[in-house]
């Protein structure tokens, strides 16, 4: 599974597939791929918005040190 599908997976079901489809807007900005920094920086920008920042870093922990 790559980054993207995961982050997507992972935001469709904790936030539904509207917010999944934010994720397909991110991976377009940042290739997933290329930049996984920036790509899970913007995820992250957007889950603290909807969890609040620390929570969204502590989610988005594991990502950072698998593909980072």
């Amino acid at each position: 599974m790559t980054l993207h599908q995961e982050v997507r997976e992972y935001i469709e079901n904790n936030f539904g597939v509207y917010s999944a489809a934010k994720i397909d807007d991110f991976a377009k900005e940042f290739d997933p791929v290329k930049q996984p920094k920036e790509f899970l920086d913007k995820c992250v920008d957007f889950v603290g918005t909807l969890l609040g920042e620390e929570a969204a870093n502590e989610k988005f922990n594991d990502f950072y040190k698998k593909y980072t």
